[in-house]
């Protein structure tokens, strides 16, 4: 009789992958075939039988190139290895994808702006097409070299991800100023020609990087940090230009109450202003930090430095992010939730839901679902600043960093650069949010309390908040254990010394004694004897002299270790608090003469005054400083 146990090993032996021999690739295949088997019964079971036929053929090829020997010889030329496990799971993602498209597609509308719809669902449709077949040519013997597999599995899924997002922002954006061309007569606005182009570069770029970054010769050329920030020197200033020229189009659409409801598009228009201003500033970010140095994102944020004192396993998954994962990374963040909006729309979404929530848990400081949606814009990269400062504190906690190493690693890390940056969200996602929303500057005296509650406390409070929890706690931890450690060390060295000394101040007596002993007569040594008996004393007394010396090391250790600060010393966290006073007061004044010279024509009517003074012009200029 056939024992149970020994066929179902050989059967886990049969469709184990090629990698290792760990528990994960042997039951990878398994767990594939089951997920692929139970969602084609989902689908027979609600009578899709469009998704149930391309799973279930999918599911026997999968079988065949993972458990069939010379299929694999023939096919792949390879065994079957965890990438193509990755894209047997892209290519499942990429169906479904595919097939409820040609479904949506044949039931849109092609008139008016229904046109739009369709010609974005067909674009997509293509680009999605040729992502499945990049997927299968993968599974071949000649193109697996071609396509970029050996990159790391996280880094070709990230890819994936971008990639969908540049399909639909393509879609969208080009369906949009297809359907004026090729449908006239549906209502549309004038587009600024700079906008459109500028943007439109911006789109095809995006797109045809990731195709690029799929071609691994491509890749590892784009990997590279000399290209990279080429590459980077010229992509940012032109996306800062099409997201500045987007924000000024869409705040001429916002004073345009008529059109925009006419259009239809007054929501989005809002969505646009509340987010489009984060982007604006992470390009901006981007854009200081690859003209400001040649180093790479990586070196400035997770710099060689800091992976001494992490572990080493995070430390392995860290090395293998480059320049590139890290831009992929931010663009994947900023727009995530954009091309949500664009293709879920905004009624009833998960983004809908979020933002009540955030409305009703914000209290004061939220104040529309505007500012809502902005807060959660902001969310991913506000965590990924925690989460780098979090990994800065962890080490800066090890005990075994000294304080000489623990001030260079401070010194190394860019823990202001990266507490202002969150400020500076903050400041983006709340209070200037909601200047672009309204469409107005704040008005002094009447919105003075705001302003110093929503630009000066609450970032003070971010910023000592973040200093301390992240920074300051952390720091001050490591500092303690490494100076009770340095303390009980020294103070073993400092017992032995004594010991040492003790030791030398015995034979000294003992010297002083015998000799005592020979001048007195007491003791008779010839003269070999005596000139032995005196070197023994100089060597005595040097010794003594250098155990002092260590014993006087030991004790300014001691001082000095005394005097070591559990604080970290950052001037420019100290200063950042009188910036703030220095810079925000005189843009507060300048707020102020702004709306009174220009807005409410103040200064017209004190120069069309005859009987103007020199005096009665410099009274009425202070008495608007007034608050």
């Amino acid at each position: 009789m056939n024992n149970p146990t020994r066929i179902t090993q050989t059967l886990l032996d049969a469709v184990k992958i090629a990698d290792s021999n760990t528990l994960l690739d042997r039951l990878l295949v398994p767990t594939l075939v089951i997920i692929g088997v139970g969602y084609t019964s989902l689908q027979i079971f609600l009578r899709d039988f469009a998704e149930a036929g391309f799973f279930a053929a999918s599911v026997m090829l999968l079988v065949l190139l993972s458990a069939v020997r010379p299929v694999q010889r023939s096919v792949m030329g390879q065994p079957f290895n965890r990438r193509h496990a990755a894209h047997t799971i892209l290519f499942w993602l990429y169906g479904v994808l595919w097939i409820n498209l040609i479904q949506l597609f044949s039931g849109v509308s092609i008139d008016g702006k229904g046109s739009g719809s369709q010609a974005a669902i067909l674009i997509t449709i293509i680009a999605i097409t040729i992502m499945m077949l990049r997927s299968l040519l993968i599974f071949t013997k000649r193109f697996y070299g071609v396509f970029s597999t050996t990159i790391p599995i996280w880094e070709q899924f990230l890819l994936a991800v971008n990639e969908i997002v540049a399909i639909l922002l393509l879609a969208g954006f080009a369906s949009a100023h297809l359907m004026t061309l090729i449908r006239p007569d549906v209502f549309t606005i004038r587009t600024n020609p700079i906008y459109l182009i500028s943007l439109s570069a911006v789109l095809i770029m995006y797109y045809g990087g990731m195709q690029l970054m799929w071609i691994q010769r491509a890749n590892d050329w784009l990997s590279r940090n000399s290209i990279w920030i080429r590459l980077a020197r010229f992509v940012a200033p032109v996306s800062l230009i099409a997201i500045s020229l987007m924000i000024a189009q869409r705040l001429i659409q916002r004073a345009d109450i008529r059109t925009a409801t006419l259009t239809g598009n007054q929501a989005s228009t809002l969505a646009v202003l509340a987010i489009a201003p984060i982007v604006w500033l992470i390009l901006l970010v981007i854009l200081i930090l690859v003209f400001t140095s040649s180093r790479g994102l990586r070196q400035r944020f997770l710099p060689d430095i800091l992976f001494d004192w992490i572990p080493r396993r995070l430390t392995n998954v860290l090395r293998s992010i480059s320049d590139m994962d890290i831009l992929l990374i931010l663009v994947a963040l900023a727009t995530l939730i954009p091309t949500y909006l664009l293709v879920m729309g905004g009624g009833g979404s998960t983004i809908s839901v979020l933002q009540a929530q955030i409305v009703r848990g914000g209290g004061g400081l939220i104040e529309s679902a505007e500012q809502a949606l902005s807060i959660l814009f902001t969310a991913p990269f506000y965590l990924l600043i925690v989460a780098l400062l979090t990994l800065y504190g962890y080490a800066l906690s090890r005990p075994n960093l000294s304080a000489h190493e623990r001030d260079e690693l401070v010194e190394r890390l860019p823990i202001g650069f990266l507490i202002i940056l969150a400020i500076t969200l903050y400041l983006f996602a709340v209070p200037f949010s909601q200047v672009f929303i309204e469409g107005r500057l704040p008005q002094i005296p009447q919105d003075l309390g705001r302003i110093l509650a929503f630009n000066v406390v609450i970032p003070l409070v971010l910023l000592y908040a973040h200093y301390a929890i992240l920074i300051r706690i952390p720091y001050g931890r490591g500092q303690s254990r490494w100076r009770e450690i340095q303390g009980t060390r020294l103070n073993d060295n400092l017992r032995m010394v004594d010991q040492r000394l003790d030791d030398v101040n015995r034979q000294l007596q003992q010297l002083d004694r015998a000799w005592q002993e020979v001048r007195s007569g007491q003791s008779l040594m010839n003269l070999t004897q005596n000139f032995d008996l005196l070197f023994r004393y100089v060597q005595l007394n040097n010794l003594r002299d250098d155990i002092n010396m260590q014993r006087l090391r030991i004790l300014t250790d001691r001082q000095q270790l005394a005097e070591v600060s559990e604080a970290p010393v950052s001037l420019a966290l100290a200063r950042l608090p009188i910036r703030v006073v220095s810079f925000g007061i005189p843009l507060l004044l300048a707020i102020q003469i702004y709306q009174w010279a220009v807005v409410n024509n103040g200064l017209r009517e004190i120069i069309e005054n005859p009987n103007l003074t020199i005096f009665d012009f410099f009274r009425a200029i202070l008495q608007q400083t007034q608050f």
